[in-house]
């Protein structure tokens, strides 16, 4: 049974059983480049919707090889998108994780329809909301910094704009920018 909470779930539950349903991927091009799994970076990633589901991949392989001593690890912040604490997707395993990182892992979902005015907010306003802690995670312990954008196409921009006012005046604001790694969907 699906919950009827998101624009999918509440398209399969209103289906007739046996509705042909067209799909596309995963295409394997959203993937933590090699770099990013050395821990000689810090990781930056920004998600809405079921643009959350690469990063559970990309957190479980990182803690994999810091668990094994093969890495060890940056700081990496979370910022996800969703409309309300109900349509918060992988909650448990996210606060899991944020433990299993031991402060290493900062995670800030961003409710788009729920709370008061403060703390509302889409990703794109989060990200200018939180921008001292977006620029510290930049350059924390003098490391790089990767940027990963994954959800919904209708918020890419508008978050590369505040990505854009984040790294204004910065020396590796077009390094950072030209380096985004960006997976949307319709």
């Amino acid at each position: 049974m699906f919950r009827d909470i998101c624009i999918c779930s509440q398209f399969l539950s209103g289906a007739i059983p046996g509705t042909p349903v067209s799909v596309t991927g995963p295409f394997g091009k959203f993937v933590l480049s090699p770099g990013d799994l050395t821990g000689d970076r810090n990781l930056l990633f920004i998600a809405t919707g079921s643009g959350i589901v690469p990063y559970m991949g990309f957190l479980k392989a990182i803690l994999e090889k810091s668990n094994s001593k093969i890495m060890e690890l940056g700081r990496i912040l979370l910022l996800f998108g969703v409309q309300s604490p109900d349509t918060y997707l992988y909650r448990d395993t996210i606060e899991r994780y944020v433990s299993d990182f031991n402060g290493r892992l900062t995670v800030i979902p961003c409710y788009s329809r729920y709370g008061v005015d403060s703390e509302r907010g889409y990703v794109q306003d989060v990200i200018l909301r939180e921008m001292d802690m977006v620029k510290s995670l930049c350059s924390y312990g003098g490391l790089e910094c990767s940027v990963y954008i994954c959800g919904h196409k209708s918020m890419k921009n508008a978050v590369m704009e505040s990505l854009m006012t984040v790294f204004e005046g910065d020396p590796k604001r077009n390094a950072i920018m030209n380096a985004v790694k960006v997976e949307v969907y319709e």
